[in-house]
């Protein structure tokens, strides 16, 4: 059996989530709220470019890193360093 990506995870509890979508008793509530919080675990790990990249240079022109902000939160100036957002804990892709 092959390995799920975060992706097709993610296809797979929005399934469970609207199979259960009109049922709300107490049990089912719970397992609703546990689904929606593993989606939400799951998008983050899908990286995702930052927005408004810009190259910083040092003080001879040459360059230093890049900049952006999370494309999830709004976090300003994340650097190509950081591959995960400090903050809501997105994860980056730079390339």
């Amino acid at each position: 059996m092959k390995m799920m990506n975060n992706e097709e995870a993610m296809v797979e509890l929005h399934e469970c989530f609207n199979c259960l979508r009109f049922r709300s008793d107490l049990s089912v509530l719970n397992y609703k709220k546990a689904l929606v919080l593993a989606i939400k675990a799951l998008r983050k790990q899908i990286p995702m470019k930052p927005n408004n990249i810009k190259d910083i240079l040092d003080f001879s022109g040459n360059y230093y890193t890049s900049r952006g902000n999370c494309p999830m939160c709004g976090r300003e100036r994340v650097s190509k360093s950081d591959l995960y957002c400090d903050k809501c804990g997105q994860k980056f892709d730079w390339e």
